[in-house]
């Protein structure tokens, strides 16, 4: 859905990556990476749990 709109990010990464310091540059993008690693995570563990909760998962037992 957003894919057409991947060309201008990668224009303005090296927009910036031309014109910022590197420390600040990769400052910026861990501040993107950093929330959007956490709601990736939030969202796996509700998913899990919801799934473990409708019987969709099994625990495979050690044999």
């Amino acid at each position: 859905m957003l894919s057409p709109l991947a060309p201008i990010g990668v224009r303005l990464g090296a927009w910036m990556d031309d014109r910022i310091d590197a420390k600040v540059f990769y400052r910026i993008l861990y501040g993107f990476l950093l929330p959007t690693g956490l709601k990736l995570s939030w969202v796996e563990a509700e998913l899990g749990w919801l799934a473990a909760l409708a019987g969709l998962v099994t625990c495979r037992s050690a044999k």
